[in-house]
């Protein structure tokens, strides 16, 4: 149904962009009522015009859509609040199931509490309009409510009539005729101090204004208390920064912003180390000066957890260099040392590299994240193995540690660098030249670790027995290209059953690489083995694969054997070669949507260049430009290419067929991604999908969805301001005409906008 789709959103914002700033979104969206709910609850492009028009509408099932759509509310700060003041029942739902500000979750459930149960553990509810609401609360919760919310709830009673009749002996014994007073000072600083006290800092919010002097003599406060406190834009600076000494962890993270005197002042010696680095983060977050950070803010450990200066490294050219002497004696002193970054290093001596380091290792990693990679390489040959470990894996990457780990014998920088997260598949294959078992399963298990790579190890390259282990139980994560030489059938047999080897090329690649490594009785053991395979039903080893490999085994005798198996071999090299690879994705009528499911190893390399000596076919590069490991150069080249195979438009259209018939063709199925595929293409242009899809509905369901083109969305504006201007009576009637009109956008437009006019 056209009007719950993102259909008519593309002809309001289309509208609204033609318009301009005089745009009168209020009466395209009284008009269009009855589309707004989901435009209200899912669209992401909902500027603040179309927004502050939704709230002056008042609509409650729209508002209640729109209290749902996270994307709008953090697109426009305050909107919860605007929703909470307008909203009605739906947003009060809303608001109390995604658990809104409390204040926020009271003004609603004071207007437009339902008759329903959701109440019974809801603190708001002690506001409730109505007897049950707030009778509902008492009944679930009522003696953990605060003092306040008791007596809160006692005086909606009174105010409806309904206390007398029903009052629990637990409730306040107060009299009726003094709920009034008692309510207000409860509900002012002196209930707040007291909530504060009892462990509800999040209440604080229900006041709008404090006594600060009531409120300081009441201190100290710490935890939630004094974080919530600090962080109200009305707290004065002076008690801001009582609370901060006060507990400086829980307000460092809580005030609007740090100031230089919290960052300088002391913190107490319990937890210091934790507290110290919480304040420092939030010192650097909010950009205080360098040279204080660097030269005042103490301890130096907690400060260099975080940063990230050209100061810093700065300083460490002029008072470390590359003397690992020096370098020993700040790494020793570092954790215990009091004083700010720039002494500590202003004053290192000499000194042997200390025998255990447990601590502030994060810091140390920093001051060499700031230093050259000469220094690294010159105190390599001293640092202990976390060290190493911490620098490789966390600093910032430089070429010329893998170069040192692959000459240096020592083991820890190379499985320092196979840890690495971000390592690129260029150092992963130079580090697999090492042959060292730990190394290879850690580079093994990495997501960003080529499939040829894989392979490699697989074939051969030693793997750690943990490691091995491990993969036996793998369900998950594998390539088709992984069994395809796999040294140990134990393995490769666990694999087959959780991955398809698809393509003939690569299924008798498979029985060749078992036959030249383990003989014909393996290879004739995997084609009759039931191996079961998990996750698909297909055979393992296809009838077609089994049958060529079955010949070979007939054979009467061991020259004939051999000289079938050579021509197999041979046959499958040639497919597997980079010229073979390039004949395939240039042979014409191929179903290159069969090319790109089998498993194969693209030589990128030589298809690439060969694609910039004579360009590839279109077809083709749409196939591989998914494909793992493709270049950037060609999967751009693909984005851009008709894939025929995949749709029937996108077929004619790459057979010749104007752009205006195959538009204007009526289909039985949505454009899905063949339009945008096309447009990219060049092979249509949006202003010809206006002017010739039909039926209209198709496109603009593409155009307002959230994520369309922005290409698609300018055109559709151009033609709506062509056809109606700002109009917005002309609009509502193209939106309520869009879902049964046969023809295009262009003649919807025009036809509405003669009705209107006429």
């Amino acid at each position: 149904m056209f009007n719950r789709t993102p259909g008519p959103w593309a002809l309001m914002e289309a509208a609204a962009q033609a318009g301009g700033a005089a745009f009168d979104w209020p009466r395209l969206m009284s008009g269009a009522r009855d589309l707004l709910h989901p435009i209200a609850y899912d669209q992401q492009r909902l500027p603040a015009a179309a927004v502050a028009a939704l709230l002056e509408l008042g609509d409650d099932d729209v508002l209640g859509a729109l209290a749902q759509n996270e994307a709008a509310l953090g697109a426009h700060p305050g909107l919860r609040e605007r929703l909470a003041r307008a909203g009605g029942v739906r947003v009060a739902d809303v608001a109390l199931q995604r658990r809104w500000e409390l204040r926020l979750q009271r003004m609603l459930v004071a207007r437009n509490a339902p008759e329903y149960g959701q109440y019974r553990h809801n603190r708001a509810a002690v506001v409730g309009p109505r007897i049950p609401v707030v009778r509902e609360i008492l009944r679930g919760v009522g003696p953990d409510l605060t003092r306040a919310e008791q007596l809160r709830a006692m005086l909606s009673l009174h105010r409806l009539g309904g206390l007398a009749e029903w009052r629990p002996e637990w409730l306040p014994a107060v009299p009726a005729e003094r709920l009034e007073e008692l309510v207000a000072e409860a509900e002012g600083t002196a209930g707040a101090i007291e909530e504060l006290r009892g462990g509800f800092a999040d209440h604080l919010g229900l006041r709008e204004t404090l006594d600060w002097d009531a409120v300081a003599a009441a201190g100290p406060f710490a935890g939630p208390a004094a974080a919530a406190l600090a962080a109200r834009p009305d707290c004065p600076a002076a008690l801001r920064f009582e609370l901060f000494l006060a507990d400086p962890a829980a307000v460092a993270v809580a005030v609007p912003r740090l100031t230089e005197a919290m960052a300088l002042a002391p913190v107490p010696k319990k937890g210091a180390a934790r507290t110290a680095r919480i304040v420092a983060k939030r010192a650097v977050a909010d950009g205080l000066d360098p040279a204080l950070l660097l030269q005042r803010m103490r301890p130096a450990a907690a400060v260099l957890e975080t940063v990230r200066l050209d100061e810093l490294a700065k300083l460490v050219e002029a008072h470390l260099g590359a003397d690992p002497g020096k370098w020993a004696w700040v790494r020793g002193r570092l954790n215990a040392f009091p004083g700010p970054v720039a002494e500590l290093l202003e004053s290192a001596g000499t000194a042997a590299w200390p025998d255990r380091t447990t601590t502030g290792r994060a810091a140390f990693v920093t001051l060499l994240d700031h230093a050259p990679v000469e220094t690294h390489l010159a105190l390599l040959g001293t640092m202990d193995d976390q060290t190493v470990h911490g620098l490789f894996t966390q600093g910032s990457w430089r070429p010329e540690w893998v170069d040192r780990a692959l000459a240096d014998p020592r083991r820890a920088l190379a499985l320092a660098l196979a840890s690495r997260l971000t390592l690129d598949a260029g150092a992963a294959e130079r580090l697999a030249t090492l042959d060292d078992a730990e190394v290879n399963g850690k580079l093994f298990r990495r997501t960003g670790t080529s499939h040829a790579l894989r392979r490699r190890l697989l074939a051969g390259g030693p793997f750690d027995p943990a490691v091995r282990e491990q993969l036996l139980t793998l369900a998950a994560g594998w390539h088709g290209t992984d069994p395809l030489d796999c040294a140990d059938l134990q393995l490769q047999r666990h694999i087959l059953r959780h991955v398809r080897v698809r393509g003939k090329t690569a299924q008798l690649r498979l029985l060749l690489n078992l036959w030249h490594r383990n003989g014909p009785a393996a290879v004739a053991e995997l084609i009759e083995a039931k191996l079961n395979p998990v996750g698909f039903s297909a055979a393992v080893i296809t009838p077609t694969a089994r049958s060529r490999v079955r010949k070979v085994l007939a054979a009467r005798d061991e020259a004939t054997r051999r000289a079938r198996l050579d021509e197999l071999e041979a046959e499958i090299a040639a497919a597997e070669s980079p010229e073979g690879q390039i004949a395939l994705l240039r042979t014409e009528g191929l179903d290159f949507g069969k090319v790109y499911g089998e498993t194969r190893h693209w030589h990128w390399d030589a298809i690439l260049a060969e694609h910039r000596r004579s360009p590839l076919p279109g077809p083709a590069l749409a196939d591989i430009g998914d494909a793992r490991g493709c270049p950037p150069e060609l999967a751009e080249a693909g984005r851009t290419q008709l894939r025929p195979w995949q749709h029937e438009a996108e077929a004619e259209l790459a057979a010749g067929r104007p752009a205006a018939e195959v538009l204007a063709t009526p289909r039985d199925v949505p454009y899905n991604g063949w339009l945008q595929r096309a447009a990219a293409s060049g092979a249509v242009t949006w202003e010809q999908v206006l002017h010739h899809a039909v039926p209209a509905e198709l496109p603009l369901k593409l155009i307002g969805a959230n994520h369309s083109v922005p290409e698609a969305r300018a055109a559709l504006a151009a033609l709506v301001g062509e056809a109606c201007g700002g109009d917005a009576e002309a609009i509502v009637l193209a939106v309520r005409m869009a879902g049964d009109f046969p023809g295009p956008v262009a003649e919807l437009l025009t036809v509405a906008a003669a009705a209107v006019s006429g």
